[in-house]
């Protein structure tokens, strides 16, 4: 768990903490505030894939989704906790197995799989922390590569995980047919 409070130890390179911001693990105490959340993510993403489902859609069901697969790709869910209430999560898997590329080796990495902040706490660094703490727990259970998607239009995100170190791998083009 990474806090904000300087007298604790804290990773090699972790990003500082905004005052009062503490990041855990999901409580089931959480369950609204991340079903929030979640709802917030998939608004910012419904403009850039019109086949997601309305955020309102997105419940306890979702949740439940989340936990199974956390379960199954030695996962957990985060939570950035501060004076405000919870201003983001992330989900992370840690055994992610690639196997649907042929001409690849078949091997195992970790996966962010969701991130948001709210609006009112975005720039502040919780974003940042999210994924240091992402990626400490991804190396802890010896990965060597985390991978995160992002949507082409999301510069500001882009903008987050190049500032964290993350690279283009593969680029996926649509073409919308009339």
């Amino acid at each position: 768990m990474l806090r904000s409070n300087p007298r604790l130890p804290r990773p090699p390179g972790a990003t500082p903490l905004p005052d009062a911001i503490t990041i855990r693990e999901y409580r089931d105490a959480d369950e609204p505030a991340l079903i929030a959340l979640l709802r917030e993510l998939q608004a910012a993403e419904l403009p850039h894939n019109k086949n997601l489902k309305p955020p309102e859609e997105l419940g306890v069901w979702y949740v439940d989704r989340l936990r199974e697969n956390c379960a199954a790709m030695s996962g957990v869910i985060l939570m950035a906790v501060g004076g405000t209430g919870q201003q983001g999560c992330a989900v992370l898997y840690t055994a992610v197995d690639e196997h649907e590329d042929a001409e690849e080796r078949p091997h195992r990495y970790a996966l962010v799989s969701e991130l948001v902040v709210t609006a009112s706490a975005r720039g502040t660094g919780v974003g940042k922390a999210l994924l240091a703490e992402c990626e400490r727990r991804a190396k802890s259970a010896g990965r060597g590569e985390v991978f995160i998607a992002v949507y082409a239009a999301n510069a500001t995100a882009q903008r987050l995980y190049r500032d964290a170190g993350f690279t283009e791998v593969k680029i996926r083009l649509k073409k919308a047919l009339s």
